[in-house]
């Protein structure tokens, strides 16, 4: 073996086209009795077709380089129309321009007992959410709800001052009919 042969692993991976090869590489290959030996040898043991240095040196570069690039791509567009949304069907759903929550109804309890939000219900609703927010703060009332009514007492109204209230309809589809805050006041 001389100092220019190829090793195995050279060989190796030109025959799995993974090493592109040059002009110096084929000339190698046409004038080394040993390396197209060793060369053929592993032919044989993978089952290949035979090797020609010329083939491999008048390969396109589009077959080198472009191929696995374009199966790659295949495949992610493939996994991309195959995959679900991002988006659950359920958010989707909410973009129903013809239905809406009627805003809130207020309504003072005898002898300042507190308030009672109502609204008009949605036919197809199982149940509602209402949420409850002064400025950036957490909810002071967040509720879910099977009747389309809620009491607030004195005390828990006096304490939160003027909130903004958020009520949401989850339909008995699954999707949601989403409202607009309100301000109430206490």
């Amino acid at each position: 073996m001389s100092a220019s042969c190829h090793s195995d692993l050279d060989l190796q991976a030109i025959l799995s086209s993974q090493v592109e090869v040059d002009e110096q590489r084929a000339a190698h290959l046409s004038q080394c009795a040993r390396c197209r030996a060793r060369l053929a040898e592993f032919q044989t043991r993978r089952g290949l077709p035979g090797f020609s240095p010329e083939q491999a040196s008048r390969r396109a570069p589009w077959q080198r380089h472009w191929l696995p690039a374009l199966a790659s791509l295949v495949v992610a567009v493939a996994l991309w129309q195959l995959l679900p949304p991002a988006v659950p069907d359920a958010v989707m759903r909410t973009a129903q321009p013809s239905r809406s929550l009627q805003a809130l109804e207020r309504e003072l309890l005898p002898a300042g007992a507190g308030l009672r939000l109502s609204w008009s219900p949605l036919a197809d609703a199982r149940s509602y959410r209402l949420g409850c927010y002064r400025g950036d703060q957490p909810a002071w009332l967040q509720r879910q709800l099977q009747e389309p009514s809620v009491s607030i007492d004195a005390t828990t109204l006096a304490s939160a001052g003027q909130s903004s209230c958020r009520l949401d309809a989850e339909l008995a589809t699954g999707g949601w009919v989403l409202g607009d805050e309100q301000i109430i006041q206490p």
